[in-house]
């Protein structure tokens, strides 16, 4: 797994183009019994777009209450108000402050459901920082949502390849090594399949549950991610420098990255 697809300029592209190329795969595979559908959610992120000067300016207010002059009325009984002065605000030096803004981000599951019937059989969930940020709206939100899902008869796969952030809860411990991604078939839940890897790692080949009767699907996620990777150009737009991806690395596994960019001639 490439770390630095974790930036914010970045990863909201290759999680969409993730969602399509999982939904590509699929769909195949799938046929004729099952159909595999995109299903987009909007969400807002607090992100930090601009530095704003801030020096000596004029604020006009928005609501004025005037004290009426006598004379100011018009013959239609129209008040004429007198136009208020600007507010001058002095301020010794110019600071330098950064604008929070709500931008939204989609977040991409994929549906699988039957083909006649229209019945949910298996959620995929492709997590979005959002979604790891207690203090965000929208992680209540996905928690809820896979409450839901749990209780439910549809199977649910959740990836995770975002190594910041607070991760869904597990009843066992599982090592974190960065990456996770679990399946949890509702025919043996609350057991769940788990994988944990690192980006020293293959990325794992996942079983796709559909309904007891069918066999699991395969979703080889490494070449799924590969091909993510190489139809968006991300070797073109990524800055493989002296930055550290962030969130910032284990020190081997720094090390490593930075051996094996020096190896592709990028660092």
């Amino acid at each position: 797994m490439d770390p630095y697809l974790e930036s914010a300029t970045i990863w909201e592209d290759f999680h969409t183009s993730l969602a399509a190329e999982i939904r590509n795969v699929l769909t195949p595979k799938l046929r004729p019994h099952f159909i595999a559908a995109i299903e987009p959610q909007v969400q807002y992120d607090e992100v930090t777009i601009h530095d704003v000067p801030v020096a000596r300016h004029k604020i006009r207010p928005d609501v004025g209450v005037f004290k009426p002059r006598t004379g100011d009325l018009a013959e239609s009984g129209v008040l004429v108000a007198e136009k208020p002065a600007p507010v001058m605000v002095h301020i010794s030096a110019p600071y330098r402050a950064k604008v929070a803004i709500d931008e939204p981000a989609k977040r991409h599951s994929i549906e699988i459901r039957q083909a006649a019937t229209g019945e949910l059989v298996t959620s995929i969930e492709i997590l979005s920082p959002v979604n790891k940020r207690p203090s965000h709206e929208a992680y209540v939100a996905y928690q809820r949502k896979l409450q839901h899902l749990l209780l439910s008869q549809a199977n649910v796969i959740e990836i995770d390849l975002l190594r910041g952030g607070v991760r869904s809860e597990l009843l066992d411990t599982v090592p974190d090594l960065g990456y996770r991604v679990m399946v949890s078939r509702s025919i043996t839940r609350p057991d769940a399949d788990v994988w944990a890897f690192g980006i020293r790692d293959p990325l794992p080949n996942i079983p796709v549950p559909l309904r007891p009767a069918y066999a699991d699907v395969a979703l080889k996620l490494g070449e799924v991610v590969h091909r993510v990777y190489e139809l968006a150009g991300y070797d073109l737009r990524i800055d493989y420098g002296d930055a550290p991806p962030k969130p910032a690395l284990a020190d081997d596994d720094a090390q490593w990255l930075a051996s094996h960019l020096a190896a592709f001639g990028v660092r």
